[in-house]
């Protein structure tokens, strides 16, 4: 179903979720960018936001010529894929990146012109068997991702401490 759309921070998290779930074609996007690395500036114009993203990675791999287009499930060249979504599911750790990225996304819906309201949530924190902190998606096997947390909606402080972090980042 293509009103469900799921987001993955990352490529190895993505084919881990879209196997463990056995999602349809279409229904997930991969964040190919790791926010943790290299300047973040206010989300002001999409088009603006990738060049400087896809600069500042080109530096870090000068001999690539990085595009996030290259990607065919990537979130920022697939906006239209989100805004066509009836609900979103970002699926995060507990580190960096994958929290950037949580705060990312409302500012990403709001510039979109997506009702924050379609956005959701899967928080992973800790692994029940063994209690160590799971701070990447992209760690879990299929079989660990089929028992996911809830996806849980942003109310209106959970959007709100979003938007202070991402402020005090930008």
């Amino acid at each position: 179903n293509r009103r469900e759309l799921h987001i993955a921070p990352g490529t190895a998290a993505g084919g881990s979720i879209k196997h463990a779930l056995n999602l349809p074609a279409g229904s997930l996007l991969d964040n190919q960018d790791l926010l943790s690395c290299g300047p973040l500036h206010p989300l002001r114009m999409l088009d603006d936001w990738r060049r400087i993203r896809e600069e500042y990675l080109r530096t870090l791999y000068s001999e690539f010529q990085f595009s996030f287009a290259e990607f065919h499930r990537d979130l920022l060249t697939n906006s239209k894929t989100v805004r066509e979504a009836e609900s979103v599911t970002v699926w995060v750790g507990t580190g960096l990146a994958e929290q950037l990225l949580l705060a990312w996304m409302p500012q990403f819906f709001r510039l979109l012109g997506i009702e924050l309201e379609k956005l959701q949530v899967i928080q992973f924190s800790n692994d029940p068997s063994t209690g160590h902190e799971i701070q990447s998606v992209g760690i879990l096997s299929p079989d660990k991702l089929k028992t996911h947390p809830p996806a849980a909606p942003l109310g209106e402080r959970a959007l709100a401490s979003l938007d202070q972090a991402w402020a005090a980042v930008t």
